[in-house]
C-alpha cells in the first residue's frame, strides 16, 4: 500500500507579506505555525473568517482509528495563527477527505471533498454545511445545535441518536455515564435524510470556559457516525 509522505504529524500552514511583481525586494513572512497531534493530519484549503482569523480544512487519523481511516478535519486558528480550536467529522469506518472551504453569507461555511466507502471502495462526493462555528454564549442562554442524518442505502434506516456535552474541566455531562439526549430512535426513509435542532438551556451557574457539544447516531450503544460542535460560554 503506497503512503503519503507528506507532512507527519502536523498541518503546516504560513503566510506571506505580497508585494508586487515588479520589486525586486523578497516577501516577508509574517508568521509560520504547525498544527496537529502525533499522528497524520493534512491541510488543503483555507478561508479567512470574519473575525481576521482563518480557517484550514483537511483531513486527519482520528486517535485509535486504523490507517485507512480519515475524517474531515477544521482548525480554526485567530489572525496570527494560534490555534483556537479544532473538530472532526466523519462516519466510523469511512474515508472522508476536504479538498476545498469557503465562508458562507450567513457566517458559517461549506466545506467540499470526497468519503471513500470502506466496505466497496467506491467514492462520493462529499458536502459539509456548518452553522456558525464555535459560538459564544453568555450564561444563562441557550444553545441550539442542528443534526442531520442522512441514509444514503435503498432501504430505511432505523437508528438512534444520543448527546452529551463535555465541560471545561474535561468531564462529560450528564454525569454517570448518562445522555443529555437520548438514546432516542429515529427513521430514515432510504436515500433521504432527517434533521432537526435541538435547543438546550445553559444555566447561570455554567462554568466560563470552552465546551464540546456531541453527537452520536447509530443503534446505540454502537456509534455509526459522530460530529461535534464547539462553544464558548461567558459571564
Amino acid at each position: 500500500m503506497k503512503s503519503n509522505p507528506v507532512f507527519t504529524g502536523a498541518i503546516f500552514l504560513f503566510a506571506v507579506l505580497m508585494v508586487p511583481c515588479y520589486v525586486a525586494a523578497q516577501p516577508a513572512m509574517l508568521w509560520s505555525e504547525t498544527y496537529g497531534g502525533a499522528d497524520y493530519e493534512y491541510g488543503n484549503s483555507v478561508a479567512q473568517t470574519v473575525d481576521g482569523g482563518f480557517m484550514i480544512a483537511g483531513q486527519m487519523i482520528p486517535p485509535g482509528a486504523g490507517a485507512y481511516k480519515w475524517d474531515v478535519y477544521l482548525v480554526k486558528t485567530d489572525a496570527d495563527g494560534n490555534e483556537e480550536w479544532n473538530k472532526h467529522f466523519g462516519t466510523i469506518n469511512d474515508k472522508e477527505v476536504a479538498t476545498c472551504i469557503q465562508a458562507t453569507s450567513d457566517g458559517g461555511f461549506i466545506i467540499s471533498g470526497s468519503i471513500i466507502y470502506a466496505a466497496t471502495g467506491y467514492n462520493d462526493v462529499y458536502v459539509i454545511k456548518t452553522e456558525v462555528l464555535n459560538p459564544s454564549i453568555q450564561a444563562p442562554g441557550s444553545l441550539k445545535v442542528r443534526l442531520t442524518a442522512t441514509n444514503q442505502s435503498a432501504s430505511t434506516v432505523v437508528t438512534d441518536v444520543f448527546t452529551r456535552v463535555q465541560l471545561p474541566n474535561g468531564s462529560w455531562y450528564p454525569f454517570g455515564g448518562n445522555w443529555l439526549v437520548g438514546p432516542s430512535t429515529i427513521s430514515i426513509p432510504a436515500m433521504d435524510n432527517l434533521s432537526g435542532v435541538i435547543v438546550r438551556n445553559v444555566p447561570a451557574w455554567a462554568p466560563v470556559g470552552s465546551y464540546i457539544y456531541e453527537s452520536n447516531i447509530g443503534p446505540y450503544p454502537t456509534i455509526d457516525h459522530h460530529s461535534t460542535d464547539d462553544f464558548q460560554v461567558t459571564h
